[in-house]
């Protein structure tokens, strides 16, 4: 059986570096907490970039399993699943003990005549 531990709320005194207005208070009000700038613009080029040159070196876009559990596989992703601006701002939430469970790519590549239609995210990431 598994047993999950009952959520703990931490309070405003701990969320006010990166936000003008509390991040627990938006969080508890909405849902949902944003902006949050986790890597400057020149870091994301940088990020995407590499997936890219990937992609290339592979003949095209990531498929099947490399889409998933993608951090063991790139040294890029390990690395950013453990940046503090993203492990700062999920403990002031959820506090100190987090636990990483996986990456997923869900990427719709430019001119695509795919369509991806409205749906919920938990379908696919709950």
């Amino acid at each position: 059986m598994i047993r999950f531990a009952p959520a703990r709320y931490y309070g405003e005194d701990r969320c006010r570096s990166v936000f003008r207005r509390p991040r627990s208070i938006s969080f508890r009000e909405e849902g949902c907490v944003f902006p949050i700038r986790i890597m400057s613009e020149m870091e994301a080029a940088e990020l995407r970039g590499r997936l890219e040159a990937f992609e290339r070196r592979t003949g095209g876009p990531l498929k099947g399993d490399m889409r998933h559990k993608s951090h063991p596989l790139f040294v890029c992703l390990a690395e950013g699943v453990r940046r503090s601006s993203i492990l700062d701002a999920v403990e002031d939430l959820h506090g100190p003990d987090l636990l990483f469970r996986t990456t997923n790519f869900f990427i719709k590549e430019a001119a695509d005549p795919a369509f991806v239609s409205w749906h919920q995210d938990s379908t696919y990431w709950a």
